[in-house]
């Protein structure tokens, strides 16, 4: 091989090295709420403390949502596609609509953390980050997850009631490659995450757990529960 394909390649490797380590100065928070309130403010009130900007996007009808993010300091960002096309719940509509927004006016260095309006991050968020500490461990052609315990209700939180734990993704995915959006529409809340996450060539699952409060997959479809 010619020196200059191998620095070709050499370059080529570099490129998907992250621009920087994902911490609390550099991370935005992403979530969707529709009809959801109750559950953000049980969320929020928790995740709030962990990253100092988070975007939520709603319906424009959505009052209460629209309230109780803003009570929190998120910004909120107002899109009517959640019932577009004949949707039951538009949720890669509402993310897409924040990435665009996000995507051309954050720093090179930014990452974004997207999780559900019923999951919570873990208190050692930062901690597990620090876990993978050199820039190698962090590439724009990476997704990063996480496993999740899933907690029918608030009582099952209170009282250590564990209905599930696994790995999934539509939860909680990171990311920092601002390249990548979430498709314009889907059906419902199911498989548009997957979708979004094979746009990236390598999945990580990163240690720790989330926590997800209420009957996992109910609210698919739009609030059931």
């Amino acid at each position: 091989m010619s020196s200059f394909l191998k620095g070709s390649v050499k370059m080529r490797a570099a490129s998907v090295v992250a621009d920087a380590v994902p911490d609390r100065t550099n991370i935005i928070g992403i979530t969707v709420s529709v009809n959801f309130a109750d559950r953000l403010a049980n969320t929020l009130t928790h995740n709030s403390r962990l990253l100092d900007q988070i975007y939520v996007a709603t319906d424009p009808t959505d009052s209460a949502t629209i309230d109780i993010a803003a009570g929190f300091g998120a910004t909120v960002v107002l899109s009517d596609v959640s019932r577009a096309r004949g949707a039951k719940f538009n949720k890669a509509g509402l993310i897409r609509a924040v990435q665009a927004r996000l995507h051309t006016t954050s720093s090179p260095q930014t990452w974004f953390v997207y999780f559900d309006a019923d999951t919570q991050l873990p208190l050692n968020f930062y901690e597990i980050l620090m876990g993978y500490r050199t820039l190698s461990q962090w590439r724009r052609d990476t997704i990063y997850e996480m496993p999740r315990r899933v907690y029918a209700s608030l009582e099952d939180l209170e009282n250590g009631v564990v209905r599930r734990v696994g790995v999934n993704c539509g939860f909680f995915q990171m990311y920092c490659d601002k390249t990548k959006y979430y498709q314009a529409w889907s059906a419902t809340a199911g498989e548009c995450d997957i979708h979004f996450r094979n746009r990236f060539a390598r999945l990580v699952v990163l240690d720790g757990f989330c926590t997800h409060i209420g009957v996992d997959g109910q609210d698919w479809e739009g609030r059931r529960s």
